[in-house]
């Protein structure tokens, strides 16, 4: 058996890109282009709906879609920012003070809740 040896591929020969390449590029700056184009219309004023009203012309039904998935996707990104700051705000609040601030409200002088159950050991505290 003769031993078969692998050749590095040399510099000219890594860097030939393929038709999958072609195909990426294309998708990505197409998706791009989407994103831009979509960003400016949904930017529009409202005035402008006075110089073209909407209708229902086939032909510009892939724009209204267009413009509906980047509000979508911006109301999508404003209520992950909201969640992630409402979330760290809430993992800092410390659950004892805000116990301590109402408990007056819920609990009796001898430790029993409004509702006549006694309560936990901890929050006798």
């Amino acid at each position: 058996m003769a031993s078969q040896q692998l050749q590095q591929p040399t510099l000219g020969q890594a860097l030939q890109p393929n038709i999958w390449d072609v195909v990426a590029l294309i998708l990505v700056v197409g998706a791009m282009v989407l994103i831009v184009y979509g960003g400016e219309q949904t930017a529009l004023p409202l005035s402008a709906l006075d110089v073209t009203p909407v209708s229902l012309d086939p032909a510009n039904l892939p724009v209204y879609a267009l413009r509906t998935t980047m509000r979508m996707l911006l109301a999508i990104v404003c209520s992950i920012i909201f969640t992630f700051i409402y979330a760290a705000l809430a993992a800092k609040a410390t659950s004892r003070r805000i116990w301590k601030r109402h408990r007056k409200a819920f609990i009796s002088a001898d430790g029993s809740v409004s509702g006549g159950s006694t309560c936990p050991s901890p929050c006798r505290a």
